[in-house]
Parts: C-alpha cells; sequence; structure tokens
C-alpha cells in the first residue's frame, strides 16, 4: 500500500538523521542499517513513530492519496518552515531561491553543504515527501536539507512520494 510506503520513507529518513555522513559507503551503509531494523515494523509502529513527532504531520499522511514518482526541483516550495525554521523566515518560498539564499547566508559549517556530495543518492534513494498544492506547485513536507543540498550540486528532479 503506497500510504505505507510513504510512511516508511519518512521514518527511514528521520532514523538516517543519526547515521553516519562521513562517505558514501557510511551512508548507505547506515541505510542499509535502518532499513533492516524497520523491515519488521508494522503500519501501527510507523503511526506511533510518525505521531509522537507531529500529529498534524500524521493526520496529513492518513489524509493523502499517495503515489511515487518524481518531481522537479524547481516546482517545490517549502512552507511550514520545513524543518528548516532554525534557518529564519528567509528559509520559506521556493525552493531554488531558498537555495540561492542559502548560498549567501549559510556559514560553510552548515552540515547541508556535506550534504552536497549525496545529492545524487538523495535523489534516487530517499524520496523526499511532498504534497501537491497545484498541478505544477509540490510542498515539501520532508526532505527540505536534502532538497536544498541537491539543489546546491545541481541536481534538477528527486523521488518523491507524493500526496494529494
Amino acid at each position: 500500500m503506497n500510504r505505507t510506503a510513504a510512511k516508511r520513507a519518512f521514518v527511514i529518513a528521520e532514523m538516517l538523521k543519526r547515521g553516519d555522513f562521513d562517505t558514501e559507503g557510511s551512508l548507505l551503509a547506515s541505510l542499509e542499517r535502518v532499513q533492516r531494523e524497520l523491515a519488521s515494523w508494522q503500519e501501527p509502529e510507523m503511526d506511533a513513530f510518525i505521531r509522537d513527532r507531529d500529529p498534524n504531520r500524521f493526520e496529513n499522511f492518513q489524509r493523502a492519496t499517495w503515489r511515487l514518482g518524481s518531481v522537479g526541483l524547481d516546482k517545490c516550495v517549502v512552507r511550514w518552515h520545513g524543518g528548516m525554521g532554525h534557518l529564519g523566515d528567509w528559509a520559506t518560498g521556493n525552493l531554488m531561491e531558498i537555495a540561492n539564499r542559502f548560498r549567501e547566508k549559510e556559514p560553510r559549517e552548515s552540515p547541508v553543504w556535506n550534504m552536497r556530495k549525496f545529492a545524487k543518492l538523495f535523489s534516487l534513494q530517499l524520496p523526499l515527501i511532498v504534497f501537491v498544492v497545484s498541478p505544477s506547485t509540490f510542498a515539501i513536507d520532508d526532505g527540505c536539507h536534502r532538497a536544498v543540498a541537491m539543489v546546491l550540486a545541481g541536481v534538477t528532479s528527486s523521488t518523491a512520494w507524493i500526496g494529494t
């Protein structure tokens, strides 16, 4: 079921935040470890994981109809501060504009700069979670930092779980 797969993608991305991001090999090993850990999880466990972090996000997951697809990063927007609220109000709006402002405003110590080296891997193996705003606009619900890293690395599209 697509809803379960979309939830699983979110949980993987959340759990992967504790992973090793030094090299592509270490990132892939962390991804495999998380996937093995989640293999035994049923939907109620994923529901509790999501609900505990954000009850509104959980309700959005439940209401949406999901499909796996590809989205152009130039069609994505960041709303609700999408996990980037710590950067300030400038990190809301069109993803391409946010990436341009990121270049100007964020110090080189920001982890997102390091994440650029994994941009292709992110775009293929860690789907963004997006919601359709209009036929040509997608709001990123999860994966904002990855999406900015992808844009900074020149990636133009990403796999995504698309909720309507």
